[in-house]
């Protein structure tokens, strides 16, 4: 099976101007681990973050929040 969409490996410094053509979803991924290593280590109970669209629109979801 071939994956057509992963065509070119790019390594990515965190901090670093993001590329123009990286895709919005990789952008937020990326700002969302840059803000959360700021705070310091990372935490294996801290919230996660699920990027997902819903109805075209990019959405954003906490699993582990503590909301119902």
């Amino acid at each position: 099976m071939r994956m057509r969409n992963w065509w070119k490996l790019v390594w990515v410094e965190i901090g670093s101007k993001p590329l123009a053509d990286l895709h919005p979803m990789t952008k937020n991924v990326l700002n969302e681990l840059e803000k959360r290593l700021a705070t310091g280590p990372l935490r294996h109970d801290a919230p996660v973050p699920f990027f997902h669209f819903y109805g075209g629109k990019m959405q954003k979801d906490v699993l582990g929040d503590g909301k119902q």
